[in-house]
């Protein structure tokens, strides 16, 4: 099983919505940035909460059985 998308970790959590992430992801593809850098800069979601989701994704990564 494979790690959840930073995207996907954030509206699981409720931080952000379907809508936000599509917007955001848009800005991403126009300005060459990561997700989580456009989330910031758009206002979505605060850098601690992006940081916080990445960290957690990280660990999820960690924790994964190896096949």
């Amino acid at each position: 099983m494979r790690p959840r998308l930073l995207g996907e970790r954030l509206i699981a959590t409720g931080l952000i919505t379907a809508a936000d992430l599509e917007r955001a992801l848009a800005y991403q593809s126009r300005h060459d940035v990561p997700i989580g850098a456009a989330l910031v800069d758009l206002g979505i979601c605060d850098m601690t909460s992006v940081l916080a989701a990445l960290v957690a994704q990280r660990d999820e990564g960690r924790s994964a059985p190896t096949p």
